[in-house]
């Protein structure tokens, strides 16, 4: 049988949305490299990578090109603020996501495909005790693309590069709980698994065509009956 390879999102899927106390990195990271006041509240965030809210960010205060230098010192700097964040105050598990990953691991691969930068995204994993489950590391991070999409190669490459299996498209799969996780999917020709359990409605999911939507994680075996089928 093929394998396959399944790329989960974090944030809205394997832990809880919502930092308390709350932390802007972005705009620590912007004052610190580019010297203006930003707010993350400027932009909506959900779904976009950490280089996409960083450049939204500059582009609200009227910085359109921003010096590629500045911005990736930025993103380090999300990286790490947001890894040190997590060490001090943790992560939250989303009920079931953990025990549904490692389930489609007994004979498949899985994988990250996140907005984090790499740090934090780690950072995340090894709090919420996943880090066995998703060794070796295969993925793609927030600070590689601006656009969500663009991730999907750099992870299948990635794969390859740690499998030695050239994936198919029809064979990859991303989890997901946004619109945006969605769009990402079907930019890059792969198929999704929606789940609303992130800030976004399973109306709005529903709206938008996902190869299987399912409310939580409440019931493993039914949606791995329904996706591996």
């Amino acid at each position: 049988m093929k394998k396959k390879l399944f790329l989960f999102d974090i944030d809205g899927v394997l832990a809880k949305v919502g930092l308390k106390p709350p932390l802007d990195y972005w705009k620590i990271a912007i004052q610190k490299h580019f010297e203006i006041e930003t707010s993350i509240s400027d932009i909506y965030n959900v779904g976009k990578t950490d280089k996409a809210i960083l450049v939204e960010m500059l582009a609200v205060k009227g910085i359109t090109n921003p010096n590629e230098e500045k911005l990736r010192k930025s993103l380090e700097d999300v990286g790490k603020l947001g890894a040190q964040y997590i060490e001090q105050h943790g992560a939250t598990a989303i009920a079931g996501s953990g025990e549904f990953a490692a389930a489609l691991k007994n004979n498949n691969y899985v994988g990250l495909l996140t907005g984090n930068c790499q740090e934090r995204a780690l950072a995340k994993i090894k709090k919420l005790g996943l880090l066995e489950t998703f060794s070796p590391v295969i993925g793609a991070f927030g600070e590689e693309a601006e656009k969500r999409s663009d991730l999907v190669e750099i992870a299948m490459t990635d794969a390859e590069k740690k499998t030695s299996i050239v994936f198919a498209k029809s064979d990859v799969y991303i989890i997901g709980d946004t619109v945006r996780d969605v769009w990402c999917a079907k930019e890059a020709c792969v198929k999704v698994i929606a789940v609303a359990t992130g800030p976004e409605s399973f109306e709005a999911l529903e709206k938008e065509k996902s190869d299987f939507i399912f409310r939580d994680f409440n019931d493993i075996s039914t949606m791995i009956e329904k996706v591996l089928k």
